[in-house]
Protein backbone atom coordinates (compact mmCIF):
# COMPACT_ATOMS: atom_id res chain seq x y z
CA UNK A 1 0.00 0.00 0.00
CA UNK A 2 1.32 3.44 -0.89
CA UNK A 3 0.97 6.50 1.27
CA UNK A 4 -1.70 7.81 -1.10
CA UNK A 5 -3.63 4.51 -0.71
CA UNK A 6 -3.50 5.00 3.06
CA UNK A 7 -4.88 8.53 2.77
CA UNK A 8 -7.60 7.33 0.40
CA UNK A 9 -8.57 4.50 2.78
CA UNK A 10 -8.78 6.88 5.72
CA UNK A 11 -10.89 9.30 3.67
CA UNK A 12 -13.35 6.51 2.80
CA UNK A 13 -13.51 5.06 6.33
CA UNK A 14 -12.43 7.44 9.12
CA UNK A 15 -12.70 4.51 11.58
CA UNK A 16 -9.88 2.72 9.75
CA UNK A 17 -7.41 4.90 11.66
CA UNK A 18 -8.73 3.53 14.97
CA UNK A 19 -8.51 -0.04 13.63
CA UNK A 20 -4.91 0.57 12.51
CA UNK A 21 -4.05 1.94 15.96
CA UNK A 22 -5.55 -1.11 17.67
CA UNK A 23 -3.80 -3.60 15.37
CA UNK A 24 -0.43 -1.89 15.52
CA UNK A 25 1.89 -0.75 12.77
CA UNK A 26 1.36 -3.92 10.73
CA UNK A 27 -2.15 -2.83 9.78
CA UNK A 28 -0.84 -0.63 6.98
CA UNK A 29 2.20 -1.35 4.84
CA UNK A 30 3.29 2.07 3.57
CA UNK A 31 5.99 2.51 0.93
CA UNK A 32 8.35 5.24 2.07
CA UNK A 33 10.35 6.96 -0.68
CA UNK A 34 14.01 5.90 -0.96
CA UNK A 35 15.35 9.39 -0.23
CA UNK A 36 14.10 9.05 3.35
CA UNK A 37 16.63 6.25 3.88
CA UNK A 38 19.62 7.95 2.27
CA UNK A 39 22.27 8.70 4.90
CA UNK A 40 22.66 12.31 5.93
CA UNK A 41 26.12 11.90 7.45
CA UNK A 42 29.26 10.11 6.24
CA UNK A 43 32.77 9.51 7.51
CA UNK A 44 35.96 10.72 5.80
CA UNK A 45 35.90 7.66 3.53
CA UNK A 46 32.32 8.37 2.42
CA UNK A 47 30.71 5.54 4.42
CA UNK A 48 27.31 6.29 6.00
CA UNK A 49 27.36 6.95 9.76
CA UNK A 50 24.87 7.95 12.42
CA UNK A 51 24.57 11.36 13.97
CA UNK A 52 26.39 10.40 17.20
CA UNK A 53 29.41 9.02 15.34
CA UNK A 54 29.38 12.11 13.07
CA UNK A 55 29.32 14.41 16.12
CA UNK A 56 32.30 12.57 17.63
CA UNK A 57 34.30 12.85 14.41
CA UNK A 58 33.27 16.48 13.92
CA UNK A 59 34.83 17.48 17.25
CA UNK A 60 38.27 16.19 16.24
CA UNK A 61 40.87 18.49 14.70
CA UNK A 62 41.72 15.85 12.05
CA UNK A 63 38.78 17.17 10.03
CA UNK A 64 40.97 20.04 8.79
CA UNK A 65 42.29 19.09 5.35
CA UNK A 66 44.24 22.25 4.42
CA UNK A 67 44.61 25.93 5.33
CA UNK A 68 46.26 28.73 3.39
CA UNK A 69 46.77 32.45 4.03
CA UNK A 70 47.00 34.84 1.08
CA UNK A 71 47.38 38.36 2.42
CA UNK A 72 44.15 39.15 4.30
CA UNK A 73 42.44 36.13 2.76
CA UNK A 74 42.14 32.75 4.42
CA UNK A 75 41.39 29.55 2.44
CA UNK A 76 40.12 26.66 4.54
CA UNK A 77 39.25 23.12 3.44
CA UNK A 78 37.58 20.85 5.99
CA UNK A 79 35.57 17.66 6.32
CA UNK A 80 32.02 18.54 7.35
CA UNK A 81 30.61 15.02 6.98
CA UNK A 82 27.29 15.92 5.36
CA UNK A 83 26.44 13.65 2.42
CA UNK A 84 26.77 13.66 -0.53
CA UNK A 85 29.49 16.36 -0.42
CA UNK A 86 31.31 15.90 2.89
CA UNK A 87 34.22 18.26 2.13
CA UNK A 88 34.12 22.04 1.87
CA UNK A 89 36.54 24.81 0.89
CA UNK A 90 35.74 28.36 1.94
CA UNK A 91 37.53 31.65 1.27
CA UNK A 92 37.35 34.32 3.97
CA UNK A 93 38.45 37.94 4.08
CA UNK A 94 39.84 38.85 7.50
CA UNK A 95 39.55 42.48 8.60
CA UNK A 96 42.18 44.16 10.79
CA UNK A 97 39.67 44.07 13.66
CA UNK A 98 39.67 40.27 13.47
CA UNK A 99 36.16 40.11 12.06
CA UNK A 100 35.75 38.17 8.83
CA UNK A 101 33.36 37.63 5.93
CA UNK A 102 32.95 34.59 3.69
CA UNK A 103 33.71 35.24 0.02
CA UNK A 104 33.37 31.83 -1.64
CA UNK A 105 32.37 28.23 -0.91
CA UNK A 106 32.83 24.97 -2.85
CA UNK A 107 31.80 21.44 -1.75
CA UNK A 108 33.40 18.12 -2.81
CA UNK A 109 32.54 14.41 -2.72
CA UNK A 110 36.02 13.01 -2.00
CA UNK A 111 39.14 14.03 -0.09
CA UNK A 112 41.19 13.95 -3.31
CA UNK A 113 38.78 16.42 -4.92
CA UNK A 114 38.94 18.59 -1.78
CA UNK A 115 42.76 18.69 -1.76
CA UNK A 116 42.90 19.51 -5.48
CA UNK A 117 40.15 22.10 -5.08
CA UNK A 118 41.97 23.75 -2.19
CA UNK A 119 45.14 24.12 -4.27
CA UNK A 120 43.19 25.47 -7.26
CA UNK A 121 41.28 28.00 -5.18
CA UNK A 122 44.44 29.10 -3.34
CA UNK A 123 46.12 29.71 -6.72
CA UNK A 124 43.04 31.61 -7.89
CA UNK A 125 43.13 33.79 -4.78
CA UNK A 126 46.85 34.50 -5.31
CA UNK A 127 46.37 35.32 -8.98
CA UNK A 128 43.12 37.27 -8.67
CA UNK A 129 43.35 39.02 -5.34
CA UNK A 130 40.94 41.77 -6.43
CA UNK A 131 38.23 39.17 -7.16
CA UNK A 132 38.40 37.94 -3.58
CA UNK A 133 37.73 41.25 -1.81
CA UNK A 134 35.39 41.91 1.04
CA UNK A 135 32.24 43.65 -0.20
CA UNK A 136 32.85 47.38 -0.60
CA UNK A 137 36.62 47.10 0.05
CA UNK A 138 39.58 47.92 -2.18
CA UNK A 139 43.01 46.34 -2.08
CA UNK A 140 45.62 48.63 -0.48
Amino acid sequence: MTLQDLFDALAEDPGAEDDAWMHGADAFQVQIPAFVYEPLYCDMDGHPIGILEWAGLFEKSERIIARSHVGRRFVSTVWIGIAPHPYETMVFYVYRSGKWTALDQVRYSTMAQARAGHERITCDVKGHARTYQAPGRRER
